[in-house]
């Protein structure tokens, strides 16, 4: 599994996560009961991580299809280059 599909997928499973802990979060606030704890900060922090989870997946895969781009011209570029030798190796001398 290449990079772009396993982001395609971790952010598909990711953003269904994200969504039901702020609804959570939100319509339940008793279910997180922790000393000092205050929901509108890990509400807050919630959309935080979901927006950062976004940017980075959008980073990560844009990286992923330059990276693809440049192997495959340097790809391009070796096949040329062995394609110009067996020419070069290939003509009859011309002296």
């Amino acid at each position: 599994m290449d990079c772009v599909k396993f982001m395609n997928v971790i952010c598909v499973f990711a953003i269904p996560f994200f969504i039901s802990l702020y609804l959570i979060i939100e319509f339940q606030p008793d279910f997180y009961k922790y000393p000092k704890s205050n929901p509108q900060k890990l509400k807050e922090a919630i959309i935080v991580a979901f927006i950062l989870h976004v940017v980075l997946s959008i980073i990560l895969t844009l990286w992923h299809q330059r990276r693809i781009k440049a192997k495959k011209k340097m790809q391009n570029v070796g096949d040329n280059y062995y394609q110009i030798q067996g020419n070069i190796q290939g003509q009859p001398d011309s002296d």
